[in-house]
C-alpha cells in the first residue's frame, strides 16, 4: 500500500494544476502544494519501510542469492547486457535498454510480510516484458519449492509450496531500486510538469499557483507572495476581445451634474490587438488601452466614478496634480484599495494646466505595465496661456511582454524584459499616421506612462523646440531646440515641430530594440514607430 500510494499522490497533484489551469482557483493550487509534499513524505516512509525490512531480516539474504543466481535469471542479465553493449567492452546503452532493466525489476516485484498474509501486486509492465516475467517466474518457482522443503516439512500447517503462507519478506535491492526509480520518476513528473506554467523557485501556494515569466531569476531569499504581480495575466479573467477597428485614447465626454463635469471610469481585463496577428491580454479602461482621454479645462469641478472589474483590488493616480490628500489615490496610503465589484468616487477641482495622465496607484508595477492608464489633459484658463500648433497627436508610451501566448507584466529585470512595444495601444506598423503640410505645426504630447524604461524619442525632418515640461509651460525664454527628449515614467514633454518639407518623418524611440515586434522589424521598423506624412 506504502508504494503506490505516493504515485497516486503526485498524480492527484498534477490533476489538481491542470484544475487550476481551468479554474484559476487558488484553492487548486494550494491542493496540488499540498498533494505534492504529502507524496515526498509517504514516498520517503515507503523507502524507509523497505530498506527497514530488507536489511532487519537476516533469512532474506539467501533467498536473495538463490534468486539472482538462478539459471534463467543469469541468462536474462547476459540478455540484458547483450542488448545494451557491443562485444569487445562496454558500450554506449542503446535507447530500451533502460526500459528492459526497468521491466525486468517491476515485474520481478513481490512483497510479503512475516508470519501474516502475502502482499503481492504485479507491474504493468509484465505484459509487454513476457520473456522478463517468464525469467522471474521460473526463479520464483525454483525458489518456492526450495522453500516448502524448508519450511513445510511438517505435515500439520503446511498449505502447498509456500507453507501456510510462512514465506519471509522476499524484498530484494533490485526490488527497492525499482521503487525508488518509480517514485522518483513519479515526483519529477508531479514536480517538473507544473514547472512548465509555474516557477519552480516559487511556492504554488504563495503565489496561487500563479504563471511566471519564463528565465526570471531569483534567489531563495525572494518572498514568493512578493512576486504574484509578475504573474501572467490568465485567460479565465478576459472579459471582452478587442481587434484593430477599436483604438485606444479615445476622448471621454463627461456629463454635467449640478455644474460638475462627471466621468465614469470601469477596469476590466481585456484581449487587445496591437498589431493584426497578435493580442496581449490587457488591464483596460472602458474596454480600451490607453484609457479614455479626460479633456478638461482649468478650474472645472470634477467627479471621477471608478467601479474595479479587476481580479484585484485597484486604485487611481491623478498624476502631477495638486489634490486633496484623499483624492491622491495611493492604496492604504490615502484610500482603502478598491476590491473587485467595489467602486470609488473622486472629486477634485482642476487647478492647473497642462499634459498630465492617471494610472494604477495599487500593485502599480503590474496594472500600470498591463495598460491601466490614460491621458489627462487641461486647458489653461485663460485661452492665451496656450501655447498652440496646427495639429495636437498625443503618445502615450508602452511595452509589453509576451511569452507562449501569456503576457506578462513587463519589467527591467531578468526575465521581465519586453519583447513589444507600443504607442496609444499599438504598435508599428499600426500605429497612426500623422497628416499635415508643408509648413504646419505640430504640437506632441510625450507622456511616460509605462513605468519601468526610459525612451529617447526623437522626431526626424529637423529640430524641434521644447515647450513644456511635466505640465508645466516653459518661459519663451528658457525653450530649446531639441530633437531628442528622454521620456521617463512620469515624465511628460510638449514639444512643437514644424512641418519643413514633403515626405515621411518619422517619430521613434532611439533605442533599436524599441522599434521592433519580438525583435523583428516589418515595414521598415516596429513598436514604438509613427509615421507624419507630409504633403506639399
Amino acid at each position: 500500500m506504502l508504494v503506490p500510494l505516493p504515485i497516486g499522490l503526485f498524480v492527484a497533484a498534477l490533476l489538481a494544476d491542470l484544475g487550476y489551469w481551468v479554474t484559476a482557483s487558488p484553492v487548486a493550487a494550494s491542493a496540488a502544494a499540498w498533494l505534492v509534499a504529502a507524496g515526498v513524505v509517504t514516498g520517503a516512509v515507503a523507502a524507509a519501510a523497505g530498506l527497514a525490512d530488507f536489511f532487519g531480516n537476516a533469512e532474506i539474504r539467501p533467498l536473495y542469492h538463490a534468486r539472482i543466481t538462478s539459471p534463467e535469471t543469469s541468462r536474462f542479465w547476459r540478455s540484458g547486457r547483450q542488448a545494451c553493449c557491443c562485444a569487445g567492452g562496454w558500450a554506449k546503452p542503446k535507447p530500451f535498454c533502460l526500459g528492459a532493466c526497468l521491466c525486468r525489476l517491476a515485474s520481478s516485484h513481490s512483497w510479503g510480510t512475516r508470519g501474516g498474509t502475502a502482499a503481492r501486486w504485479s507491474s504493468v509492465m509484465v505484459s509487454a516484458c513476457g520473456r522478463i516475467h517468464g525469467a522471474r517466474h521460473e526463479a520464483h518457482r525454483q525458489r518456492s519449492g526450495s522453500g516448502h522443503g524448508a519450511h513445510g516439512g511438517g505435515g500439520g500447517g503446511s498449505h502447498g509450496p509456500h507453507g501456510g503462507h510462512g514465506m519471509e519478506p522476499d524484498a530484494t535491492v533490485p526490488q527497492l531500486a525499482a521503487v525508488g526509480m518509480v517514485s522518483t520518476l513519479a515526483l519529477a513528473l508531479g514536480m517538473v510538469a507544473p514547472a512548465n506554467w509555474v516557477n519552480l523557485t516559487l511556492s504554488a501556494r504563495d503565489v496561487g499557483g500563479a504563471i511566471m515569466p519564463p528565465g526570471m531569476i531569483m534567489d531563495r531569499d525572494t518572498p514568493a507572495a512578493a512576486m504574484l504581480d509578475m504573474a501572467a495575466v490568465h485567460p479565465r479573467e478576459i472579459s471582452a476581445s478587442y481587434g484593430l477597428e477599436v483604438r485606444g485614447d479615445r476622448r471621454l465626454e463627461p456629463r454635467i451634474e449640478g455644474g460638475v463635469k462627471v466621468f465614469d471610469l470601469e477596469t476590466s481585463v481585456i484581449r487587445w490587438a496591437i498589431l493584426p496577428d497578435v493580442r496581449v491580454d490587457a488591464y483596460a479602461i472602458n474596454g480600451q488601452v490607453p484609457g479614455p482621454r479626460l479633456h478638461i479645462r482649468q478650474g472645472d469641478r470634477v467627479r471621477i466614478n471608478v467601479t474595479n472589474r479587476l481580479p484585484e483590488s485597484t486604485t487611481i493616480h491623478w498624476h502631477g496634480l495638486i489634490l486633496p490628500n484623499e483624492m491622491d489615490g495611493p492604496a492604504e496610503i490615502t484610500q482603502e484599495p478598491i476590491p473587485p465589484g467595489g467602486s470609488y468616487r473622486y472629486e477634485f477641482t482642476a487647478g492647473q494646466s497642462g499634459t498630465y495622465f492617471y494610472h494604477s496607484h495599487d500593485h502599480v508595477d503590474r496594472q500600470q505595465a498591463l495598460g491601466l492608464y490614460g491621458a489627462l489633459i487641461i486647458d489653461p484658463a485663460a485661452p492665451q496661456d496656450e501655447i498652440t500648433a496646427d495639429h495636437d497627436y498625443v503618445i502615450q508610451l508602452q511595452e509589453w511582454l509576451m511569452r507562449e501566448g501569456l503576457t506578462f507584466p513587463a519589467m527591467p529585470m531578468d526575465g521581465g524584459q519586453p519583447n513589444y512595444f507600443t504607442i496609444n495601444g499599438r504598435a508599428y506598423p499600426s500605429t497612426d499616421t500623422i497628416r499635415m503640410k508643408v509648413g504646419e505645426t505640430l504640437k506632441v504630447r510625450f507622456i511616460g506612462t509605462d513605468n519601468g524604461f526610459i525612451h529617447p524619442m526623437h522626431i526626424h525632418g529637423g529640430p524641434f523646440e521644447v515647450v513644456a515640461r511635466d505640465g508645466e509651460n516653459i518661459p519663451e525664454s528658457a525653450r530649446f531646440l531639441a530633437d531628442t527628449v528622454n521620456v521617463g515614467p512620469g515624465q511628460r514633454y510638449d514639444v512643437v515641430w514644424q512641418a519643413r518639407r514633403p515626405g515621411k518623418w518619422l517619430i521613434h524611440c532611439h533605442i533599436g530594440h524599441h522599434t521592433t515586434n519580438n525583435n523583428v522589424e516589418e515595414k521598415g521598423g516596429g513598436g514604438l514607430m509613427v509615421v507624419i506624412d507630409v504633403q506639399s
